[in-house]
């Protein structure tokens, strides 16, 4: 029988962390908790996931590259590969993403979605958008909103997204989820909710919601974003230079950009009609949307789309940028502004809507897959396990020590093991923990490679796991300098 959302806070052991009575009377709209800073091992999350198929989280991720993540090549973003190759997630696609900028810091430097990329090699695109009356080759230099971009692609046009949303699905052991799709086929639904947002950002109580929280950027049809904030103007807003007049109206423009992402050539079509600017929706909306959408729902409630139960637990794999590897990196999920930010919307969702449950929202940090190595580099797996077993003794157990002495303990096994075996792993794994490391990666690929899971690895608690990404990234970002 599959576990309601209740039975999966206590097997995930964090009941004493979420206030579940106050969630199921409507009290509270939103709870998370960060998995990284658990003593759940991997092995019982593992094992968890797999039993629960059902449960099977979203791995947050970016349109752009991934036929060298397919390969088991792509250095530090392998994770993603281990995730959907072991059965313990799937990949949910933002395509609200914009075009590395080259020679400087801008776009997406991770999934480097202005190009194509394969074999660690790199073919930069030629990229094109509106300019009023047609599309127009754009300067590298600068970053552009993806959904809005025209690749050149043997001297002919092609929708960015299509381009890589194509070559994405053709990759085998992965079903790819877009995120602006999913939000499409809840159009209805989502129209409504969002309306209403608008309303209670207007008159809520001491301003709890904020515009930004709704609509948090604009893009011009040129491609560029604009961070300038919305703004109520009479009955309507305004928007940088743009107008809307009614909030059915700013919220049908909200769609469109949706159907930039998912439906491009229908967007396309009749770009030259639309508004000078679009607005874009936050991510804050977005989390709590795509939390929604993919909520539990037992046979008897999917018609009407209610959550199994008086709470909605929401699993989500996060990358290193939002989920961390605490404590030395939290992401940026959990800060305490992003948290009440989510909580205000979920309240004001579930005041107004009976058959939306309270979130509550598990986050995952993924980097802990950076610790599995590939099979083409298979003394790397020997080594770690070394590792995994020393950071076991040293510690003699996490919940034996106060955080502070648990990180100090496990940092300090990390760099003496990587110290003695710098010479012997390979630069394929080290620079894994680089800056920002993405999929063009700087050492020898190899042609292809499956993750493996070295022996200890089930052993280590989420928290432990999370303290040696991080010694292990800090030491060879120092060794960088």
């Amino acid at each position: 029988m599959q576990r309601t959302p209740l039975h999966m806070i206590e097997a995930l052991s964090v009941s004493s962390l979420i206030d579940a009575e106050a969630l199921a009377a409507r009290r509270r709209g939103f709870a998370s908790v960060h998995m990284g800073t658990q003593e759940l091992t991997l092995g019982a999350l593992m094992t968890l996931l797999r039993e629960e198929p059902s449960w099977k989280p979203p791995r947050t991720a970016h349109i752009g590259n991934w036929e060298d993540i397919a390969q088991g090549r792509a250095g530090a973003m392998d994770f993603n590969k281990t995730i959907c190759a072991w059965g313990l997630g799937y990949p949910l696609i933002c395509s609200f993403t914009q075009t590395e900028a080259e020679g400087a810091s801008g776009g997406d430097s991770v999934y480097l979605p202005g190009s194509l990329v394969g074999g660690g090699r790199r073919e930069v695109l030629s990229l094109f958008t509106w300019d009023g009356s047609r599309f127009a080759r754009r300067d590298r230099q600068n970053s552009f909103f993806c959904p809005f971009v025209m690749a050149d692609v043997d001297g002919e046009l092609t929708p960015l997204n299509e381009l890589h949303w194509g070559r994405m699905q053709s990759l085998p052991g992965f079903r790819f989820t877009l995120e602006a799709a999913l939000m499409l086929e809840h159009g209805a639904e989502m129209r409504e909710m969002l309306t209403i947002l608008l309303e209670v950002a207007e008159t809520g109580d001491d301003g709890q919601i904020r515009f930004q929280d709704l609509i948090s950027q604009s893009v011009a049809r040129d491609g560029t974003v604009s961070k300038r904030p919305l703004q109520r103007r009479g009955r309507g807003y305004v928007l940088s230079d743009c107008f809307f007049p009614t909030t059915e109206s700013l919220v049908e423009h909200v769609m469109l950009t949706l159907e930039a992402a998912a439906k491009p050539r229908q967007f396309f079509a009749r770009i030259s009609e639309l508004p000078c600017r679009l607005p874009l929706i936050s991510n804050v909306l977005t989390r709590i949307l795509c939390a929604i959408f993919t909520a539990q729902r037992p046979d008897s409630a999917a018609r009407t789309g209610r959550a199994a139960g008086p709470l909605n637990l929401h699993l989500h794999w996060g990358a290193r940028d939002m989920a961390g590897f605490p404590p030395r990196r939290m992401g940026y999920f959990v800060s305490p502004s992003k948290t009440e930010r989510m909580g205000n919307v979920c309240k004001a969702l579930i005041d107004h809507f009976d058959e939306i449950a309270p979130v509550c929202f598990a986050l995952l940090p993924v980097a802990v897959f950076m610790l599995c190595p590939t099979s083409a580099h298979p003394r790397d797996a020997e080594l770690l396990t070394e590792l995994f077993a020393e950071t076991l003794d040293a510690s003699g157990g996490d919940a034996t020590h106060s955080p502070d002495e648990a990180l100090s303990k496990v940092e300090a096994v990390t760099l003496d093991w990587k110290a003695r075996h710098a010479a012997a792993l390979s630069p394929y794994f080290l620079s894994r923990f680089a800056p920002r490391a993405g999929v063009m990666h700087p050492c020898e690929l190899p042609r292809e490679s499956e993750p493996i899971e070295p022996e200890g690895f089930r052993d280590l608690s989420l928290r432990r796991a999370c303290m040696i990404v991080g010694a292990l990234t800090e030491s060879v970002a120092a060794s960088r300098l």
